[in-house]
């Protein structure tokens, strides 16, 4: 007899239209849901950036879960979880869906819950760790993220897991590189995401005299940057093309030969996978997990962040050095099908999904050619 089809709740801030790498990698997941037949329900407690329109969207979102819990509709809740106050707000979600006896998978995307904790009056420090705690499973992006929430927080080792991010294969579309001086940045513009220190790295003597230009994709400080390359006498170089979707994105990058993208912050962002999926030279930092993924010298360039300096040597190297430039974008292409394809990705969810529903009586995921079941969304994405 063929078994119940899995029924899960995401919960998803900003829903799958999110812009950033919450929305991208569930975007990636659901599409592997629907292939093989689970359920699945998003939950959006993210309206707008006003604080009011938030709350009420958490709680019609909450008396959502809780509507779910107490029918029976529910094998998981996976809760999508940042830093900050997302902390507290989708701990809500957490501590509901443990009082109504459900499993709870947290999925940590945070660049800054680290520094947000230690920002914590020493009496609410003990909160991230209990809400962590209360989580049957916490996937981390990386290694780094994984020790803080062990050794830090003090999730039980057992119940952290590291999944990292994945993004799809864009193939064999023909790249259309030239001169080898192509370099994008994608990201939201700003300190945490290094803007300032690339601008000022590439307005140093060395790289002045290379014929390269800069495309920034990404919302954020645009006018602030716009200046600052005013300033420093590169903007002629520059063009700033706001937030672009993922199609938009994947044209961009075709056409390119570096990313660079020197966070100060960092989960595993979506950017770096992206460009190494379109076999893209990669200037980076250590930030976060970009460790685990980039290997300096063999997939792309590491530098310290907050060093403009390290920084444009990396980029001068790069730049300069086209045998070096070809090895790190193979690589990087290489590296990709090993490890970041969404398809990897949505693979270690599910196996993670089972295992944590396996004592539900008579309930699994169905066979690819089982008939797949319609699903629900409930609650409206939007793009904040």
């Amino acid at each position: 007899m063929r078994s119940e089809p899995m029924r899960i709740v995401l919960v998803t801030p900003g829903g799958l239209e999110q812009r950033g790498g919450i929305g991208s990698a569930m975007t990636a997941l659901v599409e592997e849901l629907d292939r093989i037949g689970v359920r699945w329900t998003l939950l959006d407690p993210w309206a707008a950036a006003d604080p009011v329109r938030q709350l009420a969207a958490t709680a019609v979102a909450l008396a959502r879960l809780a509507r779910l819990g107490l029918a029976g509709d529910v094998d998981l809740v996976h809760v999508n979880m940042c830093g900050g106050g997302s902390v507290w707000r989708k701990g809500l979600f957490v501590l509901l869906a443990k009082a109504l006896g459900l499993r709870v998978l947290v999925h940590l995307h945070a660049a800054d819950l680290d520094t947000s904790w230690a920002r914590l009056p020493r009496l609410l420090r003990n909160v991230p760790g209990f809400i962590l705690r209360r989580a049957d499973a916490v996937v981390a992006l990386g290694a780094y993220w994984r020790s803080f929430l062990i050794e830090t927080l003090r999730v039980p080792a057992a119940r952290v897991q590291v999944i990292p991010n994945g993004v799809a294969d864009p193939g064999g579309t023909a790249r259309t590189r030239r001169n080898g001086q192509r370099i994008v940045f994608v990201g939201r513009l700003g300190l945490r995401k290094g803007t300032d220190g690339l601008l000022h790295a590439l307005a140093t003597p060395g790289l002045r005299r290379r014929p390269w230009t800069l495309t920034l994709a990404g919302d954020g400080d645009i006018g602030g940057m716009q200046a600052l390359a005013r300033r420093l006498g590169i903007d002629r170089r520059l063009a700033f093309l706001g937030w672009l979707a993922g199609q938009d994105v994947a044209r961009m990058m075709r056409t390119a030969d570096i990313l660079v993208l020197p966070s100060r912050q960092e989960g595993l962002p979506m950017a770096v996978l992206e460009a190494m999926a379109h076999g893209l030279a990669i200037v980076t930092t250590r930030a976060g997990a970009i460790g685990d993924a980039v290997t300096d010298g063999v997939n792309g360039l590491l530098v310290e962040p907050g060093d403009p300096a390290a920084l444009a040597d990396a980029l001068e190297r790069v730049l300069g050095d086209a045998p070096l430039r070809g090895r790190l974008q193979d690589a990087a292409r290489a590296r990709f099908e090993a490890d970041y394809a969404a398809s990897r990705m949505a693979a270690s969810f599910l196996a993670l999904y089972r295992d944590l529903t396996h004592a539900k009586a008579g309930r699994g995921v169905p066979s690819a050619g089982a008939d797949v079941a319609p699903r629900r969304r409930l609650g409206q994405p939007s793009g904040g």
